[in-house]
């Protein structure tokens, strides 16, 4: 019963060092390994390029829907999607790879 408890305490503390270590097993392709390393070190303040040129910012606006007018009031109501898209180099994932769609509550 000691060695079962012994072997328990010592595979935890093995996967805890394996996960502050922010190593991933040869050839995985584990998502969240990979974006544990992308994301390491990564600060979401700065913009892209910092200290270079200022990056192009892509924005789409899709309206679904539009109305009711009020003239007399000279107010509408509009229902619409916003969308910007931009490249961020810090963010480039392995070459086996080619995208990742993650929430925005990572970002």
């Amino acid at each position: 019963m000691w060695y079962l408890f012994f072997v328990t305490v010592i595979f935890l503390q093995s996967t805890n060092i394996y996960s502050l270590n922010e190593t991933c097993w040869p050839r995985a392709n584990n998502l969240t390994c990979v974006l544990n390393k992308l994301f390491f070190g990564y600060n979401k303040y700065l913009r892209p390029n910092q200290t270079g040129d200022p990056i192009r910012v892509q924005v789409y606006l899709m309206i679904t829907s539009l109305g009711p007018i009020a003239e007399l009031d000279m107010s509408y109501t509009m229902n619409l999607f916003f969308r910007q898209v931009w490249t961020d180099e810090r963010l480039t994932l392995p070459n086996k790879i080619s995208n990742v769609a993650v929430s925005t509550k990572l970002l």
